[in-house]
């Protein structure tokens, strides 16, 4: 379980890791456009040193800025780290207090899921009821009336007098 936290929380780090340096790469162009710019805006006269001077200016602005983020990044990921081992901890005394209790309070969870898994009695049969077609289409074919006429008798179709008689055999 602590694996599966861990590697959560590397891949976490990883992508703030590659959001910070989208932003980062976002202003350095920006720093250095600026930089460019005010280069071509300098008096013509201006010496190749100048322009050196001044682009180093604007790369320590720009190294300020990754130390000062770097920083930020550092502390952030100290807290989730600290965070993530604080959980793991009570994730772990919770689970290994739950599995060194006693079983006691499982038993009658236990024994319901045991009463569950026993196969079910058989149901007795159900007799059919003295007034139902079925049962009265038996009495007339046990009197020895052929299909055709128990079938009018009853108001049904032959084929389900035929499908009775059939079921009764069987």
């Amino acid at each position: 379980m602590g694996g599966v936290a861990v590697e959560a929380f590397v891949v976490a780090i990883a992508v703030i890791q590659l959001v910070a340096f989208s932003f980062l790469t976002r202003y350095v162009l920006t720093v250095l456009a600026r930089g460019r710019a005010s280069l071509k805006a300098a008096d013509g006269f201006q010496s190749r040193e100048a322009r050196l001077i001044s682009l180093y200016g604007h790369v320590e602005e720009l190294m300020d800025v990754f130390e000062n983020y770097i920083e930020e990044v550092r502390q952030d990921v100290e807290k989730e780290r600290a965070a993530m081992t604080e959980m793991t901890r009570q994730v772990a005394s919770f689970v290994h207090a739950d599995c060194a209790a006693p079983m006691a309070h499982h038993t009658a969870k236990d024994e319901g899921f045991r009463a569950l898994s026993q196969p079910l009695p058989p149901v007795p049969p159900v007799p059919p009821h003295p007034d139902s077609k079925p049962a009265r289409a038996r009495a007339l074919m046990g009197r020895g009336l052929p299909l055709g006429e128990v079938a009018r008798e009853l108001g049904i179709g032959t084929g389900e007098v035929r499908l009775i008689a059939e079921l009764d055999r069987s």
